[in-house]
C-alpha cells in the first residue's frame, strides 16, 4: 500500500517537473515584445527630439510618453502657400519643379533646423492607413483623411507631403509602395487606379481605371511590389481577389478567386469559404518569394503564381484591420483595430503574442491600420486615429543569438 503511494507520489512529481520543462521552453521559444523607439506625427518629427526639447517638454507638463492629442482642424486644414517647400500640389494645372525639392544651400539641414523652431504651423497627419520605407531611408505614409502622402527623408532631413484633393489627382490614397528606382505607386479607393509619381513627387502616369468602366480595379486597398521580378500585386477587396501586374500596368494574373471576375457578385460576402479563395483582401506583403494575404477571417501565404502554400483562420473581430507584415523570420503581424493591439503568429499560424491597448501614450493605439517591417526588424504601425506612425524594434532569434545577417531586407524585398 505504501509502495502504491510512494510511486504515484513520483509520478506526480515527475508530471509536475516535464510540465514547468515544457512551460520553461515554450517561454524561451516565444520572441519578447517589440520595444518602442520613435514616433512620426507631423513635419517636425524629421528629426528625434534634443535634449533640450525633451527638456521643455517635461516643464510644460505633457508626459513624455505621450504624444500631444491634435484637433482635426490641425490634422487636415492647412494651407500650402504657408510650407511652399514642403507641399507638392498635386494638381494637372499646378506643376511644381522638382528643385523645389533638392537639397540645396537654402534648405540644408542646419538651415533647415534653425527654421522649424519658429514655424507657426506644424503639418500633422490625419488618419494614416499605410506605411513603407525604402532603401534611401525613407519613409512614406499613406493618409486618406488628409488626401495626402507624407515622405520623411530621414538622410536628407527633411519632410515634403504630395497633396491631393478637390480639382487634383490624388484624392483618397490608401496604399503606398515604391519600385527599385524609387518611383512612388500610390492606390487610390475614390479613383479605382494606381498613380505613379517620381521619387521628389512629379505625377507621371496612371494604372488602371473602375473596373465598372472597363477598367482593372474597383477599390484597390493596398499594393506591393516585388522589386525582384518588377510585379505589382493589388487587392481589390469588393471583388475578392489581388491583380497581378507588372509595372507597365498589363494584367499578368488574378490570384484568389478568378471566378468571382464578373461585377454582379460584388455585393456578395465572398460565398462560402473554400480553400485558396480569398474573402475581402485587405492588405498584401512580398516577403521571401511568398505572397501573404490578409483576408476578412483568414491568412494565405501563396506562392508568386499564386498556388496556396498554407492558411490559418485568425478572429471575425479583424474584419475592420487591414495591417498585415512579415519580419525577417516569417513571423506574421496582425493589427487589430477593434482591440487596439498588434497580434503576432508564427510562419504555421499559431499565435505568440500580442501588444498595445487603447490609449495615447507610446507603445498604446486606437484603431491601428497598416504595418511594415523595414530591413532593420523595425515594426512600423499605422497608429490611425491618433494621427500618428510608431516604430518599434523586433527582437528577433537571430539578434539574440548574435547571429550575424549578411544583407538586410525589408518585407518587399529590397535591400536596405
Amino acid at each position: 500500500m505504501k509502495c502504491g503511494r510512494l510511486q504515484f507520489i513520483i509520478l506526480g512529481c515527475l508530471l509536475l517537473v516535464v510540465g514547468a520543462l515544457r512551460g520553461q521552453q515554450l517561454r524561451v521559444s516565444t520572441p519578447p515584445v517589440p520595444t518602442y523607439v520613435r514616433k512620426f506625427q507631423s513635419n517636425k518629427d524629421i528629426v528625434r527630439p534634443s535634449r533640450l526639447q525633451v527638456f521643455a517638454l517635461r516643464m510644460s507638463g505633457l508626459p513624455p510618453n505621450e504624444d500631444r492629442t491634435i484637433s482635426n482642424r490641425e490634422q487636415w486644414d492647412v494651407n500650402p502657400t504657408t510650407h511652399p517647400r514642403q507641399f507638392v500640389i498635386d494638381s494637372p494645372h499646378v506643376v511644381r519643379p522638382s528643385s523645389s525639392l533638392a537639397t540645396s544651400p537654402a534648405l540644408s539641414a542646419f538651415g533647415q533646423a534653425l527654421a522649424d523652431p519658429f514655424a507657426s504651423h506644424e503639418l500633422f497627419m490625419a488618419r494614416p492607413s499605410a506605411v513603407i520605407t525604402d532603401s534611401d531611408n525613407r519613409i512614406l505614409i499613406a493618409d486618406p483623411l488628409a488626401r495626402a502622402i507624407h515622405v520623411y527623408d530621414l538622410e536628407a532631413n527633411r519632410y515634403f507631403r504630395l497633396q491631393g484633393g478637390e480639382g487634383r489627382r490624388l484624392q483618397m490614397p490608401s496604399g503606398v509602395a515604391v519600385d527599385t528606382n524609387h518611383n512612388i505607386y500610390v492606390t487610390d479607393l475614390d479613383l479605382g487606379m494606381i498613380l505613379v509619381y517620381t521619387r521628389e513627387g512629379r505625377f507621371q502616369r496612371y494604372i488602371g481605371s473602375r473596373a465598372t468602366e472597363g477598367g482593372i480595379f474597383y477599390r484597390p486597398s493596398s499594393i506591393a511590389i516585388d522589386a525582384v521580378r518588377g510585379h505589382i500585386y493589388v487587392p481589390d477587396t469588393p471583388r475578392h481577389m489581388v491583380v497581378v501586374l507588372d509595372l507597365k500596368g498589363n494584367i499578368l494574373t488574378h490570384i484568389g478567386r478568378p471566378d468571382l471576375l464578373s461585377l454582379r457578385l460584388l455585393q456578395r460576402d465572398g460565398g462560402i469559404r473554400e480553400k485558396g479563395k480569398t474573402q475581402l483582401p485587405t492588405d498584401v506583403v512580398i516577403r521571401d518569394d511568398k505572397l501573404f494575404v490578409l483576408g476578412r477571417s483568414t491568412v494565405q501565404i501563396f506562392d508568386l503564381n499564386g498556388r496556396l502554400i498554407h492558411e490559418f483562420p485568425v478572429s471575425n473581430d479583424y474584419a475592420e484591420a487591414s495591417g498585415l507584415a512579415v519580419d525577417a523570420e516569417s513571423h506574421i503581424y496582425i493589427s487589430d483595430g477593434i482591440r487596439s493591439l498588434v497580434r503576432a503568429y508564427d510562419s504555421n499560424g499559431a499565435y505568440l503574442y500580442s501588444f498595445g491597448q487603447q490609449g495615447t501614450k507610446h507603445g498604446e493605439f486606437f484603431h491601428p491600420r497598416g504595418l511594415w517591417v523595414d530591413g532593420q526588424n523595425r515594426l512600423y504601425v499605422a497608429d490611425s486615429s491618433n494621427g500618428r506612425v510608431q516604430v518599434f524594434q523586433l527582437h528577433l532569434a537571430r539578434q539574440r543569438s548574435g547571429t550575424a545577417i549578411s544583407e538586410n531586407r525589408d518585407q518587399s524585398g529590397a535591400a536596405q
